[in-house]
């Protein structure tokens, strides 16, 4: 064997090793972006103890199912309308009065599980083991995210809070292995089973496929959600729509 065929023999043999130790760092260089992930988000858990009752009831009437552990399918995002999120965990907290269907007007709490503030700190505000009340129609088999914006406008404009989604999402969607295509915006919601097929409500016979018209919703826009299915493209295993 000429010196040059060794040395090519050489070359070949660390390549391999070189792309051997690679896919065997990889997963932990992910896991580790994970943990550090983790770490920055801020645990400010609303009283959703206190709520129980209210809670299996309104899980009874819209999916006939009263349990309230929640196995994650889809992520739904949405816009506060408010400016921070303090005023959207507050309302959340304190409860108000809410259409809900059949059973006309009652007192009740909505929820999600994050709040994202315009500054871009991220705050669990629901264990990921609990349904919330965020999105109506897939609160059976979704995580809601909240972004502290006005509108879609105001929205694009917050890099910060944009960014801190995106990397949210991708967690989100990685560890419970939700592809791109169950990741909605909750205007998809509202239109209801042929946009969305997961969407359930037995306690509406006014709209029992999708929102009532007059419910409608626009968060968090198409502009935004295109932006972030582009994003869960090139950065999850499974965000092909």
């Amino acid at each position: 064997m000429s010196s040059w065929e060794s040395s090519k023999l050489n070359r070949a043999g660390l390549s391999g090793i070189a792309l051997i130790a690679l896919v065997l760092i990889l997963p932990y260089l992910a896991g580790a972006r994970d943990l550090e992930f983790e770490k920055s988000i801020i645990e400010k858990f609303l009283p959703y103890q206190k709520w129980e009752k209210e809670y299996r009831a309104y899980f009874q009437r819209h999916y006939h199912d009263d349990s309230l552990e929640l196995a994650p399918k889809a992520i739904v995002m949405h816009y506060t309308a408010s400016a921070t999120m303090t005023s959207a965990y507050n309302t959340f907290r304190n409860g108000a009065p809410y259409d809900d269907g059949d059973v006309g007007v009652v007192f009740g709490h909505l929820s999600s599980h994050f709040i994202i503030d315009n500054d871009g700190k991220i705050y669990q505000i629901l264990p990921l083991s609990r349904k919330c009340r965020g999105a109506y129609g897939v609160n059976h088999v979704a995580i809601s995210i909240e972004m502290a914006a006005l509108n879609e406008a105001s929205l694009l404009k917050n890099r910060k809070l944009i960014n801190s989604s995106h990397e949210l999402v991708r967690y989100l969607a990685e560890k419970y292995n939700i592809p791109g295509d169950k990741v909605y915006g909750h205007y998809q919601v509202a239109k209801g089973r042929k946009v969305v097929p997961e969407y359930t409500d037995y306690g509406d016979r006014r709209s029992p496929d999708c929102y009532p018209a007059s419910f409608g919703r626009s968060d968090p826009g198409e502009r935004y959600m295109t932006g972030l299915w582009e994003y869960l493209k090139k950065n999850t295993h499974n965000g092909k729509r």
